[in-house]
């Protein structure tokens, strides 16, 4: 198959991850203080990602000196879109949160044109800014639906765009199940630094597993986000200008 192919099955997979992990952190989040559900799911999904990752022999990686500013930008955009966007999810309409999220394709797009040097055509700059003017449309931000939490989730698209031309800039060689491990323990450790300003609650049986179906797909999301970027080769094939955006 193609790249594009890969690409668009790797996109599918990521939002589908994303989407789902988004849905069910909305409902939990009506229970637990943030810090707390971005704590307890990061202790799932790493061990989770420690498994898999132990298990392809990829826990010690080479990573050329080059690199290493990259894998970390990538670590700061992911925990900056976290914090963020959940928080502004949790506290505002899902439909609302993920309608800002469509401003993404136009930031990602601006932003590869400009550190990836890649030439976008005048018509899919038409589409994005006619897609950009449908999402104003849809949130109107001269409404009182448009407050201090939608301000967050456009600052998490700033942090997306941050972390995918970074994870496009990273080599094919260091292996996706890697860059997750990585990223998801920084988020956790983000977790644990807001813990003691927030209340601990103890959660229900159900709210563990809930965490853990957060954990399970965010994995799936993380995962085909990278490989994505890793196949996606440039905005004017269709594929870097839709990526999955969310935390």
């Amino acid at each position: 198959m193609s790249k594009n192919i890969y690409g668009s099955l790797f996109m599918t997979l990521s939002m589908f991850g994303y989407a789902s992990t988004d849905a069910v952190i909305k409902y939990i989040g009506l229970i637990l203080p943030l810090s707390e559900i971005i704590f307890l799911r990061g202790i799932i999904a790493v061990f989770l990602l420690f498994l898999l990752t132990y298990i392809r022999k990829e826990l010690v990686v080479a990573i050329k000196r080059s690199q290493i500013k990259f894998l970390i930008l990538r670590v700061f955009g992911d925990v900056g879109c976290t914090v963020f966007f959940l928080t502004a999810l949790i506290n505002m309409e899902l439909a609302t949160a993920t309608a800002i999220l469509q401003c993404l394709p136009l930031a990602l797009t601006f932003a590869a044109a400009i550190f990836l040097k890649e030439k976008v055509g005048l018509r899919r700059w038409s589409a994005i800014l006619l897609g950009f003017i449908g999402v104003l449309i849809i949130i109107k931000p001269a409404s009182e639906h448009f407050n201090y939490y939608s301000l967050l989730a456009l600052l998490a698209v700033g942090f997306i765009v941050i972390r995918d031309i970074s994870t496009k800039r990273l080599d094919p060689s260091i292996p996706s199940t890697y860059v997750s491990f990585i990223t998801a323990i920084a988020v956790t450790l983000t977790g644990l630094f807001f813990l003691p300003f927030q209340d601990w609650l103890v959660p229900s049986r159900e709210i563990i597993w809930g965490l853990s179906a957060t954990a399970f797909f965010l994995i799936i999301g993380i995962l085909f986000n990278v490989c994505l970027l890793y196949t996606s080769p440039s905005p004017r094939d269709g594929l870097l200008s839709r990526m999955p955006s969310s935390a």
